[in-house]
């Protein structure tokens, strides 16, 4: 009988989450025209939901028999995570962003 580490899939799960989080903290909503929000809110959306799915595959891998694609999932994790931070990009594009703790998240760090 096989149990699956897949303990990388929730760390994964976990850091691309702080990310989100992060980013969503740095925005100033309250400035943002409502079509931007809502862009931002269903990219954020979709990232959840891989996030949620990730961690649902990595709590199946703990029963005995039930095969999880470690690498597949982390790879669908890191897919998600940049098409929600391609979404920010559009959205606050580098030479217009004022906020400089938005700015060192979005562009200066290694995503």
């Amino acid at each position: 009988m096989i149990l699956w580490d897949t303990t990388p899939i929730m760390k994964c799960a976990a850091e691309v989450s702080a990310k989100a989080e992060q980013i969503d903290a740095a925005i100033n909503w309250d400035e943002l025209p409502t079509e931007k929000k809502d862009a931002l809110k269903e990219a954020k959306g979709d990232l959840l939901c891989r996030i949620s799915w990730a961690k649902l595959q990595a709590e199946g891998g703990g029963h005995v028999g039930h095969y999880v694609d470690i690498e597949g999932n982390i790879d669908k994790l890191c897919e998600a995570q940049k098409a929600y931070l391609n979404m920010v990009r559009i959205i606050f594009p580098c030479q217009e962003v004022q906020n400089t703790k938005l700015f060192d998240i979005l562009y200066d760090e290694e995503w």
